[in-house]
């Protein structure tokens, strides 16, 4: 995954956290490192940035002080939900701009998404597109780059509606009848 701005990481682990999911202590410790060399600083964030080890169990209070320090929490969804849609428009984001790995970020979204509850879940298309480039085998007809393609193509989609979406979108020539338009 390629930072866009200092804060960006930091970011993702507090959306992360409000979303629900467990945030690891060297993920935050990380973070922070992260925030600090790409130029951001507050005195909580240098403690973080700096912590050892044996350190860790101080992490997830340093980070929640940078956080309110840097002024990322004022900024968070209050609601899981909405985190974790936030979340998603995120990772698309860095999947088009070519910042976060196609594959990496489907399993992102469907490992800490929304829950795909429905088979007309908007977010199904990541699961289906990352188990067939799972799944290749060198004697199948289709590349495998067109399931990479794909995953971008879906992001791309998304990214250009309403959010949250609502609606299945596929890439062209693979799902012809629910693909966007």
């Amino acid at each position: 995954m390629k930072v866009r701005w200092p804060l960006e990481t930091l970011e993702l682990c507090a959306l992360r956290g409000v979303a629900g999911s467990m945030v690891g202590s060297d993920q935050l410790i990380a973070a922070g490192l992260d925030a600090l060399l790409a130029g951001a600083d507050s005195p909580a964030l240098r403690q973080l940035a700096g912590l050892t080890r044996s350190e860790e169990p101080d992490a997830h209070d340093l980070f929640d002080r940078t956080v309110d320090e840097l002024g990322i929490a004022s900024t968070l969804p209050l609601d899981p939900k909405a985190a974790s849609w936030e979340l998603v428009r995120r990772w698309c984001q860095m999947i088009v701009d070519r910042r976060l790995a196609p594959e990496v970020g489907a399993r992102l979204i469907g490992v800490e998404g929304p829950p795909a509850d429905d088979n007309n879940h908007p977010l199904l298309p990541f699961a289906g597109l990352l188990s067939e480039f799972q799944d290749w085998r060198p004697d199948l007809a289709v590349p495998r780059e067109v399931y990479l393609a794909g995953i971008i193509d879906v992001a791309r989609q998304l990214l250009s509606r309403s959010w949250p979406p609502t609606v299945q979108c596929w890439p062209a020539g693979l799902k012809e009848d629910t693909e966007c338009t």
